[in-house]
């Protein structure tokens, strides 16, 4: 049953102060305790005078508010407290040992503006709030809803709730919350959050958060966070982040994180940890160890050791050893190279690589006159292999250590590879190994294929590029694959494997013709 005093402004003391809470369930409180009818006083079982969360009544207080009774179900309830007869301030909540109970109802909203009635800026759980004045302030608890139609505000609200405000508005909440905001605002949000804001915004969210923002915006997140921003913006995440960017962009991330940008724009991955780029054309690109780099011409591309840069015309390329680099023409490729560690280099024509090892004061260098050629490099800055084309199984006299060749199995039944291949590379079960589809794969120096049915092609290709980018020090010699099938036509298979990783070598019949 609904009990409640008429709602007037009460003369509190200098000692009184007004108390609220929610039961957990009807009218009783924690361990069952009951909470009588309004006008009625309740004294706590047992009392002590500490800031322990028991032997005493609970309940929120202006300035001591944050408990989170949202889980709860029953009554709310209003008392009158003297602090002269027991009473702690828990920063969160209060503990109190007497009072007089003013209100035991159903209703927030009466609740909400009785205590306001006493205290103006106190603020509750599970709120709504809406206003349409300019610079206006709201503050709410948890699951709250906060919406601002004029400019110029500022939104305050713990975890799960929701804001949304125009222009130049300052946003500030906890985690599993949704921002969103005009052009000029401030977000601020913490784990689980998502943030959308227009142009010259800045977002701020710890780790897994969404970060939506238009032009010449900034957004910094913690781990396993999405970001994307229009143009102008600058970026920062930590690890396993996503960002996606327009012109004039910069991006930093920290390892196993995507960068995509487009032109003009500067892209920064600074730890270990197998992270991609991508971006357009007069664009840099710096990572560490591990990670991949694709852009268009005119870029700059810097990359310690295991990384892969690809990029169009007029590009600079620097990786470190064990490396696979890919440019258009008039590029410059800088090779780190090291002692019995191959590198790869795949270019076109009017290009110079660069070959350094600064331990061994070791440097070489060579232009190159033809298009689409694949280098291997040694240690001893040497160029060891050319590849234009690669060699069917007739003209295979031998395998190096870094060359794997794909072979087809064909149409048979049986999984035999012939025996041309097992006496060029007899211990090729030692080496490496790469499963892919249907028992297909790498094995040592050899890696299956079986194409009779184009339907299982482009799975298989799928698998084949997946080992080519584990194996990218290696190159991948590819057999005319499906030479007895009536579809596996010149056109066909150039338009099939025109996407290739740059350590696969491909027939010549297959080549984009430039």
């Amino acid at each position: 049953m609904e009990t409640q005093e008429e709602m007037r402004k009460l003369n509190l003391g200098e000692q009184e102060i007004l108390v609220m809470k929610r039961c957990r369930e009807g009218n009783k409180g924690y361990d069952g305790f009951e909470y009588p009818e309004a006008g009625k006083y309740i004294k706590a079982p047992h009392w002590d005078d500490d800031y322990d969360c028991e032997n005493g009544l609970f309940g929120l207080a202006i300035n001591a508010q944050t408990y989170d009774w949202t889980e709860y179900s029953g009554n709310y309830v209003i008392l009158l407290v003297n602090k002269k007869e027991g009473f702690v301030d828990m920063r969160e909540k209060v503990k109190f040992r007497i009072g007089k109970v003013l209100y035991n109802g159903s209703s927030l909203e009466y609740v909400k503006r009785f205590m306001q009635l006493h205290y103006p800026t106190m603020w509750f759980h599970k709120d709504v709030q809406h206003s349409r004045k300019d610079d206006d302030f709201q503050k709410a608890g948890v699951e709250c809803e906060q919406k601002m139609f004029g400019d110029a505000g500022v939104q305050i609200a713990m975890k799960k709730s929701t804001q949304s405000g125009n222009s130049k508005v300052i946003q500030q909440g906890d985690g599993y919350m949704i921002q969103k905001g005009g052009f000029n605002s401030l977000q601020n949000a913490s784990y689980n959050a998502e943030q959308t804001a227009l142009d010259y915004s800045l977002q701020n969210a710890r780790e897994n958060a969404k970060q939506v923002a238009q032009d010449s915006s900034v957004q910094k997140s913690g781990n396993f966070s999405n970001q994307r921003a229009g143009r102008g913006s600058i970026q920062k995440t930590l690890q396993n982040g996503r960002q996606i960017g327009e012109n004039h962009v910069i991006q930093y991330a920290e390892g196993y994180s995507w960068q995509t940008a487009e032109q003009d724009s500067v892209q920064v991955i600074s730890s270990f940890g197998y992270g991609t780029q991508e971006a357009k054309e007069n664009s840099v690109q710096i990572g560490t160890g591990g990670n991949r780099q694709v852009a268009e011409k005119a870029c700059i591309q810097i990359s310690e050791k295991n990384s892969t840069q690809i990029a169009g015309e007029r590009a600079l390329q620097s990786a470190g050893t064990r490396s696979l680099q890919k440019s258009g023409s008039n590029s410059v490729i800088v090779v780190n190279i090291r002692q019995d560690e191959i590198n790869l280099v795949r270019t076109d024509k009017n290009s110079v690589i660069v070959m350094i090892d600064t331990l061994r004061d070791i440097a070489a260098s060579e232009i190159t006159m033809e298009n689409d050629i694949l280098y291997a490099i040694d240690g001893n800055a040497n160029i060891v292999s050319q590849y234009i084309g690669s060699p069917t199984l007739e003209n295979l006299f031998s395998l190096k250590s870094y060359e794997i060749y794909v072979f087809d199995m064909g149409e048979g039944e049986h999984d035999e590879i012939p025996e041309k291949l097992l006496n060029i590379n007899k211990d090729y079960k030692e080496k490496r190994a790469y499963r892919g589809q249907w028992n297909r794969g790498l094995k040592g120096g050899i890696y299956r294929m079986r194409t009779e049915k184009i339907e299982d092609i482009r799975d298989q290709i799928e698998d084949l590029y997946a080992c080519a980018k584990v194996y990218q020090n290696d190159v991948f010699l590819l057999d005319r694959i499906g030479r007895k099938s009536s579809w596996a036509t010149d056109k066909f298979m150039t338009e099939l494997f025109k996407n290739a990783p740059p350590n696969i070598v491909k027939p010549v019949e297959w080549q984009l013709k430039r």
